[in-house]
């Protein structure tokens, strides 16, 4: 079964993981002292959203009893909320039915019950978990929940998508974010070169946002921002850069000239995540965090 509820769970907490050889499997061990929580990538959630999280937060709290609060930024941290929201309320859905059916569990098989219902990857090797319930109710568990998850699942890729265009020369962030558009399942397509092809290759991809590097071997960032903005195809197509370059002159240069903000490529990659998706969500009344980086890099070189 893919365990989606794991996927979610890890994806709101970054900490350095290191690999362990069990039995000749590989196993992730995560350091609970280095955790730290991932950051808030949606800042407000749907009145509607948190109503849902508010429903089935009241049936699993017996056995989850998180603050509200707390619960709804967690979902703030998810790259995908209202498919993590879906998949939690299947969970409430099948723990509820199965307490109504059995209302003479102790809390204990409860908890048992909510495990199987979070992880049911390595109960072979948790018998403490399982032995309340016979191997036929869990299949039923499982198999209810799988087919739950895939419909979710195959919902969500009918979503539509963001589309992003990146420019970048170096092929190692290339392929780093390529791996990273495709865990927030963007749209995407790229290029490794600032010419007129790569500006048909836009006109031909008709993203949504448009993220490049400052310097590249043939030209730099703002010279080929010119060219998009001269170009009537593409002048109305919103720029962000995305680099290393630590100067403050560049960033103001790209402002001045029509990008929307500029990202160190150098962040924590979460946190570039997060600014891809605030960028997303608010295209149309978007508030660039550039003259904090500004400030950050004058006070790095001693200007100001």
């Amino acid at each position: 079964m893919k365990n989606y509820l794991k996927s979610f769970l890890t994806s709101l907490f970054k900490s350095k993981n290191r690999v362990a050889n069990t039995n000749g499997k590989q196993v992730y061990r995560v350091d609970i002292d280095r955790i730290v929580p991932a950051p808030i990538r949606h800042p407000f959630l749907p009145k509607q959203w948190v109503k849902r999280i508010e429903v089935f937060s009241k049936i699993l709290f017996e056995v989850f009893p998180s603050p509200i609060e707390k619960t709804v930024d967690n979902f703030k941290r998810d790259t995908h909320p209202e498919e993590q929201i879906e998949i939690w309320e299947a969970m409430a859905e099948v723990y509820r039915d199965y307490v109504e059916e059995h209302p003479n569990l102790s809390l204990d098989e409860k908890k048992g019950l909510f495990l199987i219902l979070l992880d049911s990857s390595d109960l072979s090797e948790r018998p403490e978990v399982i032995k309340h319930f016979d191997n036929h109710n869990i299949a039923k568990i499982i198999k209810k929940l799988e087919k739950t998850f895939e419909d979710i699942r195959k919902k969500g890729l009918n979503i539509k998508r963001p589309k992003l265009f990146l420019v970048d020369d170096e092929q190692v962030f290339l392929e780093i974010f390529t791996m990273l558009f495709e865990y927030l399942r963007f749209k995407f397509s790229t290029a490794n070169e600032m010419n007129q092809e790569t500006i048909e290759k836009i006109v031909s991809f008709n993203p949504d946002l448009i993220s490049m590097d400052y310097l590249e071997p043939n030209t730099n960032g703002v010279e080929f921002l010119k060219m998009l903005k001269a170009d009537a195809r593409t002048k109305n197509y919103p720029v962000v850069f995305l680099s290393n370059q630590k100067n403050p002159d560049f960033v103001r240069q790209a402002i001045e000239f029509g990008a929307i903000d500029w990202v160190a490529k150098t962040e924590d990659l979460s946190k570039i995540e997060g600014k891809l998706v605030r960028i997303f969500d608010n295209l149309n009344n978007y508030k660039p965090e550039y003259q904090k980086l500004i400030k950050e890099y004058e006070a790095r070189s001693g200007v100001g």
